[in-house]
């Protein structure tokens, strides 16, 4: 009868052992989805075609994020900007490209085949970005701005957004969205350096704030010597001091004529660059200045 009884037992545990490690395995934390999880289910969105689902997964993890892990979100940043601006036909880059090559010569060409390039793919960041520069450059600096605005909220953490909408905004007289963003200029020495500066050059000398022009031309002309604009305002800020403007002037005319391909290509962000030459060297002949 004891056996009897310690068979019943043995057969009793071997009923509950498996409502045990079910009890057991239920109870366990889920597994912890890593930045690199993230990335790699972002990235095979992307390649799916389902691109604002990508971004919209990015964005999140860079919110939840924040400051913790540097690295994380840097790596998450790196991993938005590939997803939002990756072309997914051959089609809509070559049209990219070519409305890239003609912006310093045909503008209004070059916005056309951002308008069917944006057609093709409608959610290609780099593609939108390239479209508001052009509208800034044709003077539809409103219309930019408005479209920035939408884009922003999709994608808050795109410094290329922040720059084009402060450009918008600034050339469009807004300069809320802009002041908001200023700190970018004097803290920030990525690549949109000079273009933040640029900016900042534009917003004083409408405010007239032109004494603090100096100091950021300066910085400027010293940053990068060939690029053009800084001596662009450089000269409107000599005419308003009534002071001799011609070398300023000429300096601007003789590196947008010397600007390469190559240049015009490091330069993409600047919507203005080497548009106003026709109004400065209208000033140089009135003066009768043989430099050129």
């Amino acid at each position: 009868m004891k056996k009897k009884t310690n068979a019943l037992k043995g057969i009793g545990f071997c009923l509950l052992a498996p409502l045990l490690t079910l009890k057991i395995a239920s109870a366990a934390p889920p597994k912890t989805e890593t930045a690199s999880d993230i990335i790699e289910k972002a990235y095979t969105l992307s390649q799916q075609k389902e691109r604002q689902q990508a971004i919209l997964m990015l964005v999140n993890a860079i919110k939840k994020e924040g400051k913790k892990n540097l690295k994380t979100s840097k790596d998450l940043l790196q991993a938005l900007d590939q997803v939002s601006g990756v072309f997914y036909q051959d089609k809509a880059q070559q049209l990219y490209e070519l409305g890239l090559s003609l912006k310093l010569t045909d503008p209004q060409v070059a916005s056309q085949k951002m308008a069917e390039a944006i057609k093709l793919e409608a959610d290609n960041l780099a593609i939108q970005i390239s479209q508001m520069r052009l509208m800034v450059e044709l003077n539809d600096c409103s219309g930019a701005a408005s479209q920035a605005k939408k884009i922003k909220e999709l994608n808050p953490f795109s410094e290329e957004i922040d720059l084009v909408l402060s450009q918008a905004s600034v050339c469009s007289g807004q300069f809320e969205p802009y002041q908001s963003q200023r700190g970018a200029f004097e803290d920030k020495k990525g690549p949109y350096f000079i273009h933040w500066g640029v900016i900042e050059l534009e917003y004083q000398f409408k405010v007239g704030n032109f004494s603090k022009m100096i100091q950021t031309l300066k910085t400027l002309e010293s940053a990068d010597p060939a690029f053009p604009e800084p001596y662009y305002w450089d000269w409107r800020v000599q005419i308003e001091a009534k002071a001799k403007a011609d070398d300023s002037a000429a300096k601007y005319i003789n590196l947008c004529k010397g600007l390469s391909a190559r240049a015009q290509r490091q330069y993409i962000a600047e919507p203005f660059l080497c548009r106003r030459t026709l109004e400065v060297e209208s000033f140089l002949k009135k003066n009768n200045n043989t430099s050129l």
